[in-house]
């Protein structure tokens, strides 16, 4: 750009307006380049977030549901349990009462039994 400020002729201030006009090009289109490419970077962003949201949303539902399954089994479990010590804890006590009539039953029945003379 320098040789054209030799002289100030007309066909060296053409050069320079051409010259001028085909930065000012160049420049518009490495910003419409850089701004189109930031469009497409910022939609792929977009859709890359939205995809990963969505992703994450499934993977949250998935582990709630698992959750819920986990907590209802427990529960389950745990009622059949506390059933099941409820049901050993009668047969326990039914035990005890038959054990404790037949203890007073033969107590009874030592205690009646006929003494013998000698004694």
């Amino acid at each position: 750009m320098g040789h054209h400020f030799s002289s100030f002729t007309p066909e060296a201030m053409r050069a320079l307006g051409q010259e001028m006009a085909a930065g000012v090009r160049r420049r518009a289109e490495h910003f419409d380049r850089v701004r189109g490419d930031t469009f497409a970077m910022l939609a792929e962003f977009r859709r890359d977030h939205r995809a990963a949201e969505s992703q994450r949303r499934r993977r949250a539902e998935h582990d709630a549901e698992d959750r819920r399954l986990f907590a209802s089994e427990l529960r389950s479990g745990a009622h059949a349990l506390l059933g099941r010590f409820g049901l050993g804890r009668r047969e326990r006590a039914a035990d005890l009462q038959d054990m404790a009539g037949e203890l007073r039953a033969a107590s009874d029945a030592f205690r009646r039994r006929p003494r013998s003379q000698g004694s």
